[in-house]
């Protein structure tokens, strides 16, 4: 759904603003260039919160997609479900890897806890690795957009606030704790 209301489906590159996706490029031999989109052309796709795409093939129901130029609206580009592909262009398995940073940083984790020196050290580097796997995850999504006028996520942004927290609990921990060493366990 992401790459048809972007445009990358109908063969469109170009950026989204107020008035709609502004064509920036036309792939050649795609829908787009087939149905006379140009750079420099305004589309705004209307497409209902759930889709299922399949269905709509079957059917044969039509995508509108209104065509504006030069801030004038020129009318209802219809296209013909049929005319969609028939697969999304490939997409990054994001979920397959979250589960594998998910298991190293268990793994990493669960090795280092026989070698800590201080009580909450596990804790802090969880605190640190976690967000740092994850803040690189998502640069690879692209079902979010920047927040608060940058190109990072929210969860980018978390994720730094998170690595802060971890590294201060860490610095506090090595130097207000008592060693494990030390500890007397009764």
């Amino acid at each position: 759904m992401q790459q048809l209301s972007d445009g990358q489906l109908l063969g469109v590159d170009g950026t989204w603003g107020q008035d709609g996706l502004l064509v920036e490029k036309v792939q050649p031999g795609t829908l787009a260039e087939s149905r006379g989109i140009k750079p420099g052309d305004q589309l705004m796709l209307l497409l209902p919160r759930s889709l299922d795409l399949k269905a709509v093939k079957e059917q044969g129901i039509s995508m509108p997609a209104d065509l504006i130029i030069g801030g004038q609206r020129i009318g209802q580009l219809k296209i013909p479900a049929a005319d969609l592909p028939d697969y999304s262009l490939p997409a990054h398995p994001t979920q397959v890897y979250s589960s594998v940073n998910a298991l190293l940083l268990c793994l990493l984790l669960w090795f280092y806890y026989p070698f800590r020196k201080h009580s909450g050290e596990v804790l802090a580097l969880m605190l640190i690795l976690y967000p740092a796997g994850r803040f690189l995850l998502e640069i690879i999504r692209t079902d979010e957009s920047g927040q608060f006028g940058t190109a990072l996520t929210i969860s980018q942004w978390v994720s730094i606030g998170m690595i802060v927290v971890g590294f201060g609990l860490l610095i506090y921990v090595r130097s207000k704790t008592p060693t494990l060493a030390d500890a007397k366990f009764v």
